[in-house]
């Protein structure tokens, strides 16, 4: 019998090889998914398990809790599914229709076709830049980013220093926005929100000469979330939120004050004028805004702001229920048989504005509560962060939607509570 060689320590054969896991040569550290056994991958956690895996707020604790960043991207956050539930829903059914859809609407304002015709107006960069710095601009003009004579007005309100901290401050917002953009060194969204979207927003609301300014504050609601009686019954649809909140502030002594004063005092169980789990409850909710990074979660911010719209309805509804005909667009409590013919509603469309913000592109939609559906319009562009041009189209388009909030969001909302007041 032919004596078996010894085997060279030193020499690797083919087999030995493909018989290595990849990680024996370099052993990598999983930031995703530990080590575990097949047996504790495919277990599934029993309702006998949950008392363990519960956390102090009552949520049930994904039992590989350090897998999370991965079961958030898993198949039941899908936004096709999610479009797909919202679309079959028993309830708040989503229907997307078109801005021009949403202008033939009865029951939408005059006042909500001008702001989207003026967003329209403002994208064209007629007279959005200050003619007093028109010397700046040129100073600083960028290939990329061209002038004409007719993107300057003829004069301004403001004062030419005021103006020049406006552009300091837009010049800084436009350096940050090409730093997160930047495909070598992509940073989180986090920082998107920190260094652009917050710094934007506040110039556009907090450090303006409107009225607007006075009566209306943005907040960060990451970290908030949807109140338990407003979530969706549907595991898939239950806890979608957004980033930003612009909510009506009114000031004192305001009518819209006073009503809210009055609600909140002759309310004896239910407090609140928002969607959201005690987070300014004394404030309703005028816009909502998702933002998302330029590389990674596009597909999700429409489906998500779909979604936070039916819980303000849902909210809305359960606020006004003894005239719900009057917070829908088409009239009637929707349980009842409509007629063929169309219906002026007695009061007008509940309308609610949602921002997507992908990187530096800004882009605003309309939710309009019909009766039991909801209706999302088709988007429209607001300008960008990452040129100076489209940056001031942006600052315009936010003040005159913080213009329409400030008009039409508190003249629907004092309505609405001074009715609760005469019920």
């Amino acid at each position: 019998m032919a004596r078996k060689m010894a085997r060279d320590p030193m020499v690797v054969t083919k087999e030995a090889v493909l018989d290595t896991p990849d990680n024996a040569a370099t052993p990598r550290p999983n930031r995703l998914l530990p080590e575990r056994t097949r047996s504790e991958l495919l277990y599934t956690p029993t309702s006998s398990d949950k008392a363990s895996t519960s956390i102090g707020d009552g949520r049930d604790r994904d039992v590989f809790s350090d897998t999370s960043s991965m079961s958030k991207r898993s198949g039941r956050s899908s936004p096709t599914k999610r479009e797909a539930a919202m679309r079959s829903a028993n309830e708040l059914r989503l229907q997307r229709i078109s801005l021009d859809e949403l202008a033939a609407l009865l029951s939408v304002e005059r006042a909500t076709i001008s702001l989207v015709e003026d967003l329209s107006a403002i994208r064209q960069k007629i007279g959005i830049l200050p003619g007093e710095l028109k010397t700046l601009f040129e100073s600083q003009k960028k290939i990329a980013d061209p002038l004409n004579d007719a993107m300057f007005a003829s004069s301004s309100n403001t004062s030419e220093k005021d103006l020049e901290y406006q552009h300091r401050r837009l010049l800084r917002i436009c350096k940050s926005t090409v730093d997160c953009n930047n495909p070598a060194r992509p940073v989180h969204e986090a920082e998107w929100n920190d260094k652009v979207h917050s710094s934007i927003l506040e110039l556009a609301l907090n450090e303006s000469d409107s009225d607007a300014s006075e009566s209306l504050v943005f907040r960060n609601v990451t970290d908030a979330r949807i109140a338990i009686p407003f979530r969706d019954r549907s595991a898939l649809l239950r806890d979608n939120m957004v980033d930003y909140g612009i909510f009506l502030a009114p000031p004192a002594a305001s009518s819209l004050e006073d009503q809210i004063f009055s609600f909140i005092n002759s309310s004896r169980s239910f407090t609140q004028l928002n969607a959201l789990e005690s987070f300014e409850v004394d404030r309703p909710l005028a816009i909502a805004i998702e933002t998302k990074r330029s590389r990674g979660g596009d597909a999700n911010a429409p489906s998500q702001l779909a979604n936070f719209a039916r819980a303000h309805y849902r909210l809305c509804r359960y606020l006004f229920p003894a005239s719900k005909q009057n917070i829908g667009s088409s009239g009637g409590s929707g349980t009842e048989p409509q007629s063929s013919g169309p219906v002026k509603p007695t009061g007008s469309a509940l309308m609610l504005p949602l921002i997507e913000v992908h990187g530096p592109s800004w882009r605003i939609n309309f939710a309009v509560l019909d009766v039991d559906r909801d209706l999302v319009s088709s988007d429209l562009a607001m300008g960008s962060t990452d040129q100076m041009s489209d940056c001031y189209v942006l600052l315009q388009s936010l003040r005159r939607l913080a213009k329409w909030a400030d008009s039409e969001c508190v003249a629907w909302w004092t309505g609405r509570l001074q009715g609760i007041g005469q019920g």
